[in-house]
Order: structure tokens, then sequence, then C-alpha cells
């Protein structure tokens, strides 16, 4: 008797909470460029010119700073720095 009285109660919580968190992931998708993005045709491959300065990592400021250092305590200090947002799986 008292679980028919309070089931849908918690139902219809648990559905408010659920549509949120799930309001929320979108949104950070649509931010972060994860969702909607077409996928562009392959096209022939372009001859590379000799001699031009590689783009990458060693352009950015600070890069020496972190040369020898493991991905993990990279990703730790980006997501103590909110950064990075670590999400429950």
């Amino acid at each position: 008797m008292a679980r028919s009285e309070v089931m849908p109660i918690l139902e219809e919580e648990y559905k408010k909470l659920v549509d949120e968190m799930t309001n929320i992931e979108l949104e950070n998708m649509k931010m972060f460029g994860g969702f909607g993005k077409k996928k562009k045709k392959k096209g022939k491959k372009k001859k590379k010119k000799g001699g031009g300065k590689k783009k990458g990592m060693k352009g950015l400021p600070g890069y020496k700073n972190y040369i020898n250092t493991p991905t993990e305590e990279l990703l730790q200090l980006l997501i103590n720095q909110c950064i990075v947002k670590k999400l429950p799986p």
C-alpha cells in the first residue's frame, strides 16, 4: 500500500533528474563539438612541400616544462585547474 503511493512520486523525481543530466550532457557535447559534425569526404592526398616548419606541440608555450610528464599526471593537473571536467562513468 505504501509502495503504491511512494513509487509514482519517486519515478517522477528520477525522470526529472535523468532529463536534467541528459540536457547537461547534450550541452557539453554541443559546446565541445562532439555533436552534429558532418563527415568530410576523403579526397586526393596532396604532396608535401619539403623544408617547412612542423606544426604541433613544439610551438606551444610551456611545452618544455611538460615534455617528460606522463599523460595521467597532465590530466590530473587539468582536472585540478578545472580545465577538464571529470565525468562519472
